[in-house]
């Protein structure tokens, strides 16, 4: 199946549509949207509508911490963090050593198209990947 919420241009038309309060309720009923929300947590606009939702992300942070069900955990760590909730300012680094980086990417050629969109994000971010 395709997922297009990994499409910039569906991320900020669902942000300018503010449909992201609707993709909350909706995975209260409905677990498979946290994937959605996922998809779509790399748009900035997305993410300062997701973080606006407090209760929203008490339950990331109990799902993430708490599910029987790891594929969710995982879902809901990346939502966090994308939103910057589970890890710490990494421009504290004192290091400037041109070999060092902040994050490793290990994937299967299946996955090759997410990983290029994630590697760009954490660039975009001010990693070094």
């Amino acid at each position: 199946s395709v997922n297009l919420s990994k499409h910039d241009f569906i991320q900020q038309k669902t942000a300018n549509m503010n449909k992201i309060p609707l993709f909350i309720e909706m995975s209260d009923r409905y677990p498979i949207v946290y994937d959605t929300i996922w998809g779509l947590s790399f748009n900035h606009d997305i993410q300062q509508q997701l973080r606006s939702n407090p209760s929203f992300i008490h339950k990331l942070s109990q799902l993430a911490n708490e599910s029987d069900d790891e594929q969710m955990r995982k879902t809901a760590h990346g939502i966090l963090w994308n939103l910057e909730i589970t890890h710490q300012d990494r421009s504290i680094s004192q290091s400037t050593n041109d070999n060092t980086f902040d994050i490793m990417i290990s994937y299967s050629h299946k996955e090759k198209v997410l990983c290029k969109q994630l590697y760009d994000e954490l660039i975009k971010s001010g990693y070094r990947v």
